[in-house]
C-alpha cells in the first residue's frame, strides 16, 4: 500500500479537542481489521500522539468509546508515551521545513 502525505491545507491540526478526537479515530482505524481506505490513511497521517500535555489531559478526562476497546497494555503504552513523545509547535516545524526547501528538499528534483 502506497501513501504519500500531500496537502495544500495548513498543517494546523485544530484545537486540543479536535486533535484528541482525531487521535482516538486513528486508534480506532488502526485496531480495525482490513486495509484502511484513502480517507482513513489521511486520518492516520494526522495522528499527533500524546506529547502535547493538553491532548493527553483530554484523553485522561474524557470518556470515549475507543478507550473501552483498548487493552491494558495499549493504555499503559499511551500513558508511557507522554514522557517520550514530544510536541513541536507548528511555527518551529514551519521554520524547519522552510530551511529544508531552501536547501532543495521537497522539490520535484529530489531523490526521495
Amino acid at each position: 500500500m502506497d501513501f504519500k502525505f500531500v496537502t495544500t491545507e495548513s498543517l494546523d491540526l485544530g484545537t486540543t479537542l479536535e486533535r484528541y478526537e482525531r487521535n482516538m479515530e486513528a486508534i480506532r482505524i488502526a485496531k480495525a481489521a482490513g486495509i484502511p481506505s484513502g480517507e482513513e490513511l489521511e486520518t492516520l497521517s494526522k495522528y499527533v500522539g500524546w506529547g502535547d500535555s493538553q491532548v493527553y489531559r483530554e484523553y485522561v478526562q474524557r470518556p470515549h468509546p475507543v478507550k473501552e476497546s483498548l487493552t491494558r497494555q495499549e493504555r499503559d503504552a499511551i500513558d508511557a508515551s507522554i514522557i517520550n513523545a514530544h510536541y513541536t509547535d507548528l511555527r518551529i516545524i514551519g521554520g524547519m521545513w522552510s530551511l529544508l526547501e531552501h536547501l532543495g528538499f521537497g522539490k520535484s528534483n529530489d531523490l526521495s
